[in-house]
């Protein structure tokens, strides 16, 4: 596999970044993103463990600790997929990336990072498939340095599916989330039984308890859409 070199590979990141916003950002919005200066490049890790990394996710802490986690394995949907963390505490650089979840013999998809002001969470699913995964998350409240154990949500809630929740002014947590149904990697794009959808999942507890509301359609497409983001 040839290997592409740095500042090309910060190009081409840059390009698709610009690409969705155009495709998927709402009117004006992409030009707000185009105006923000970009402070530093860099690469969180140079070597790592495992040969595919996808789904990477960021968030602050109060500390000013940026802590970055996403799946990594041999590749996607593989056996040895596990969710990977790195952290750059204020002043400093990346730690070595290491394993936040261990899970043999079965991969882990979509890790999400969410900071509820006081503790960070790190949201993911685990399962064969997207159809039949379930929804985990831990729980740090020293920046990152240690975990909670893993929790796992009643069966139906997989919390964020791939975008951080939001909090809204009452203290309310929302979260977008989908179900894929229907189909298996060998199905054909016209088969009738596939059907997606987006739900949010809601929370007024700060996460202790959640309820959904939904499904959220799209006419326009027959088999339906997955993983929303909410603002």
């Amino acid at each position: 596999m040839e290997m592409m070199n740095p500042e090309r590979r910060r190009i081409v990141t840059g390009c698709i970044l610009r690409a969705i916003c155009i495709v998927a950002c709402p009117t004006g919005l992409f030009s707000q993103i185009a105006d923000i200066p970009i402070l530093q490049r860099e690469f969180v890790y140079a070597n790592a463990p495992f040969r595919s990394a996808h789904a990477s996710t960021i968030v602050e802490t109060p500390a000013r600790t940026l802590m970055a986690a996403w799946f990594g394995g041999s590749a996607e949907g593989r056996k040895d997929v596990e969710i990977w963390l790195s952290r750059r505490p204020r002043g400093g650089g990346w730690s070595a990336p290491v394993r936040v979840t261990d899970t043999p013999e079965m991969p882990v998809w979509n890790p999400v990072l969410f900071q509820d002001g006081e503790n960070t969470w790190l949201f993911f699913k685990v399962g064969p498939s997207p159809r039949e995964w379930v929804g985990g998350y831990r729980i740090s409240s020293d920046d990152g340095q240690s975990w909670s154990t893993t929790r796992y949500l009643p069966a139906g809630l997989t919390g964020p599916i791939r975008a951080k929740p939001i909090r809204l002014s009452d203290g309310t947590w929302l979260a977008g989330t989908s179900v894929e149904a229907g189909y298996d990697g060998n199905t054909p794009e016209a088969a009738p039984y596939r059907s997606w959808s987006v739900w949010v999942e809601r929370s007024t507890d700060r996460g202790t308890t959640w309820s959904k509301q939904g499904p959220v359609v799209d006419p326009a497409e027959s088999f339906g859409v997955i993983q929303p983001t909410l603002w």
